[in-house]
């Protein structure tokens, strides 16, 4: 039996569900592959300007530290905090993603404080708060498109969270269970 149509792998999609929305294609970022070049971002800027009609506001962001990079972007959460702080309803669930009026939005930043992934940006003079609300359907998004390391992927959420699990049991395994300060 397939690890997704297990008890288990029903329970933990269930999970999932509750925070990052329907398993499906989602944009996954791999910071480790990240070199900080900005392509998804000009890409993601191209797509919006040409979707709103010359908004070229990005809904990616690459935030550069010492210790690396790490793309970030809207989770479309399936019980999203955004929507739920929003006081003038501009932020709601549209299927898979959660869809953002900006003509209603007020700039308040109610849904910036709330996003636990910090993917929320406010944006000119009224501070409206801009995210990604997501590509075409069944088009690869202009990000992971852009991006030439792999910093951004589609994959199954579930599928994805497996994986990582995966990697880091075999870490484990390859120290014989002793972390890097026990070596």
């Amino acid at each position: 039996m397939d690890e997704c149509q297990s008890p288990r792998g029903r329970m933990v999609r269930g999970m999932m569900n509750t925070m990052t929305g329907p398993v499906g294609a989602e944009v996954i970022a791999h910071p480790e592959l990240c070199d900080g070049c900005g392509d998804c971002v000009k890409a993601c800027a191209g797509t919006v300007a040409a979707v709103h009609q010359g908004d070229p506001v990005p809904r990616i962001k690459v935030i550069s530290e010492e210790g690396g990079h790490t793309p970030v972007l809207c989770h479309n959460c399936e019980v999203a905090p955004c929507a739920a702080a929003c006081m003038t309803g501009c932020r709601r669930r549209d299927g898979v993603f959660v869809r953002t009026d900006y003509s209603r939005c007020m700039g308040c930043g109610m849904c910036i404080m709330v996003c636990p992934f910090g993917a929320i940006e406010p944006v000119g003079i009224e501070h409206k708060a801009f995210k990604c609300d997501g590509c075409d359907p069944g088009v690869t998004p202009a990000c992971v498109s852009s991006c030439r390391r792999g910093a951004l992927t589609i994959s199954d959420a579930l599928l994805f969270a497996g994986e990582s699990r995966r990697q880091a049991a075999a870490a484990i395994a390859l120290t014989d269970g002793r972390g890097a300060e026990d070596r």
